[in-house]
Parts: structure tokens; C-alpha cells; sequence
């Protein structure tokens, strides 16, 4: 069978990356906005993917995907489409990758490796690359596609368009051996329009992992927090999807409700700093 019969391949199903948390910091060059995908979003069989909107602005920018038939099983990843053509997506999004022998191999990337305008990049109109490519019949990969073998934490480098200007990011992914199985991890972008990013690189203080000792919930436009009395200086701000804090609260160690019903109904960013690290929440305003 024809390798470009599997490119040429419809997506079948996508599957949404649930439950991401958002995190946002001063970098070096600006402020990188990082998602972590929580749980992790694994895409397990032929005809399955999951979508990425890089900037959670709820319009989805790529897509990775498992697709093949009988014989072969292959990882691929596209800017958002629909059918062959970018209904839906951004004609301008495009993925870091080479062309060698007219096929489109998306880049593996290592931690700290420049994202930037230098590329390579595949080219726009929804270009498809492949990850890695298996023959299930003898186990091989024949071809010289980056993600072939089994890879652990290989980055993903993502150019995108949003209100007239260009962002890069990256995606981190778990790939198995026969290409069955993809895992998205997380996800970040330099909010500095055409701002090189590093692969991998995350704000400063998301490190600092604090969500086991906070309870956060919001109903009805009511956040209900509970944070542990070792937490301390702890300040929430509200984030819009421009990037505006509209709101910014004090907080205090054990229960606190906090009113946003003032808000305009949307999506918006809950970033909650101690002294002892940092925890994000998306919210939605009704």
C-alpha cells in the first residue's frame, strides 16, 4: 500500500483535550501562556485525534492524529480541518517540519529548541505531516519520519495566526512504537506576537505546583476557594481572553467566596499565586 494513501486519509473523530489547566508568567522575552492537559489526552486507535487551540480561544488550531487500515498504523498531525480543506481552521497555521522526497515529516523537537520564523516550516492551506509511520505486518518503520520507534516527551513546534498577528508554541506528546497511541501532555505560546519560544519552555513559578492544597470550585459564578493555612500572600486575579485582568482578590487561608457575577459572561483565566507557588483554573461566566 502506498504511504501517501494514509496522508490522504480522512480524521474520523476528534477528541477534545479535557480539563486543562492554564498557567501564565513573565519570560524573558515576554509572557508565555502554558496549558497543561489534565488528565492527559491519549488517542488510542485508527480514526481517533485530539483537537489543540493553542491560545484557548475556543477555535481549534491543530490537530494530531492516529490514522491507517490493516497493514499500517501512522501518527500524523494537521492544522485544523475539516475534510481536505481548512473549514473551520486558520489557513496561516503551520506545523515545524521538512519536506525530503516530497513527504511532509513533522520535527521532533528537544527540550530548549528554538521555535521561531526560521522554521523549517511545512507551509500553510492545512498542510498534513506525518509523526511515524508502522507496518504492523513485520514491526518496521521504513521511513525517516522523527517520531518512528516509541518517543518520550518530543515537542511539536505550532505557528499561528490570531487577530492579524503570528504566535509560536509547542505541544509535548508520548508517541508508542506502532504509532497507535499518542499522548498530548501539554501545550504553551509566547503571547509576544513573532517572539521565538524554546520547545518546553514554561513561566516562571509553574514549577511550584500548589493545586493539592487548594480547593477551587465556581458555581453560579461563585468561586468557592479553600486554601491550607501553610499558604501564604495569596493573591487571584481574573483573566480575559485578551490577556486583561478585569479582577484581583485578596485571599485568605480557609474558605473564601468570591462574587463574579459582575463579569461579562465568557471564558476567563483564575490565577491564584502564594509565596509558595502558583495554580491556574479556567472559568466560564454565565
Amino acid at each position: 500500500m502506498k504511504k501517501s494513501t494514509i496522508l490522504d486519509k480522512k480524521i474520523l473523530k476528534y477528541m477534545s483535550a479535557s480539563a486543562a489547566v492554564l498557567a501564565t508568567g513573565a519570560s524573558a522575552t515576554g509572557q508565555i501562556i502554558y496549558t497543561d492537559v489534565i488528565p492527559d489526552a491519549v488517542v488510542a486507535g485508527q480514526g481517533l485525534s485530539v483537537n489543540i487551540d493553542v491560545n484557548n480561544d475556543l477555535t481549534d488550531d491543530f490537530i494530531a492524529a492516529v490514522v491507517g487500515n490493516t497493514t499500517v498504523n501512522a501518527a500524523v498531525a494537521v492544522p485544523f480541518a475539516t475534510g481536505t480543506a481548512c473549514a473551520g481552521g486558520n489557513v496561516q497555521n503551520e506545523i515545524m517540519g521538512t519536506m525530503p522526497s516530497n513527504y511532509d515529516y513533522v520535527s521532533r523537537l528537544s527540550l530548549n529548541d528554538p521555535i521561531s520564523a526560521t522554521g523549517p516550516w511545512m507551509g500553510t492551506n492545512c498542510v498534513q505531516g506525518t509523526m511515524g509511520y508502522y507496518v504492523i505486518a513485520n514491526g518496521s518503520s521504513p521511513y525517516s519520519e522523527n517520531w518512528n520507534n516509541g518517543v518520550t516527551d518530543g515537542y511539536m513546534g505550532l505557528k499561528f495566526e490570531s487577530g492579524g498577528n503570528i504566535y509560536y508554541g509547542w505541544a509535548r506528546f508520548d508517541v508508542s512504537a506502532d504509532q497507535l497511541t499518542l499522548t498530548l501532555k501539554d501545550y504553551a505560546y509566547e503571547s509576544t506576537p513573532n517572539t521565538m519560544i524554546p520547545a518546553g519552555a514554561m513561566p516562571v513559578g509553574i514549577s511550584e505546583n500548589i493545586t493539592s492544597q487548594i480547593t477551587f470550585f465556581n458555581s453560579n459564578n461563585i468561586i468557592t476557594l479553600k486554601a491550607d493555612n501553610e499558604l501564604t500572600n495569596g493573591v487571584m486575579k481574573i483573566i480575559s481572553t485578551t490577556g486583561q485582568i478585569v479582577k484581583e482578590i485578596k485571599l485568605v487561608s480557609g474558605n473564601q467566596q468570591i462574587d463574579l457575577s459582575e463579569l461579562a459572561g465568557g471564558l476567563y483565566v483564575a490565577n491564584i499565586t502564594f509565596n509558595e507557588g502558583v495554580m491556574t483554573r479556567k472559568i466560564t461566566i454565565k
